[in-house]
């Protein structure tokens, strides 16, 4: 159970849209590309976002994980010109009305 001093930047009543992109290594075998690859290897995207959920909970960026109603995921291989990494955007409803699309912008 959550303590009575539990924070969350964002209220309990608050929906969240959720944005990540996984960027792995691409495997030796593979031939370098300057494009992104789509990965269908394991970990799966599904498990992978569970981490990130679990550990956004656990951070208290909310109160729980029920409060994302919107969710992007995208699992893929980086190209040769970029380091594997992971991108995470949160954001609430209101706030991703008036913004531009965030993929847009990712290099």
């Amino acid at each position: 159970a959550r303590s009575q001093g539990h924070y969350s930047p964002f209220k309990k009543e608050t929906a969240i849209n959720l944005a990540v992109v996984f960027l792995h290594a691409l495997p030796k075998k593979e031939k370098h590309t300057e494009k992104r690859k789509k990965k269908v290897t394991r970990p799966d995207a599904d498990n992978l976002l569970k981490m990130v959920k679990d550990a956004a909970t656990k951070a208290r960026i909310w109160h729980d994980d029920s409060q994302v109603t919107d969710l992007t995921v995208s699992d893929r291989y980086c190209s040769s010109l970029e380091d594997p990494k992971t991108i995470i955007k949160i954001s609430t409803w209101r706030e991703e009305e008036h913004k531009e699309n965030f993929w847009e912008h990712i290099p």
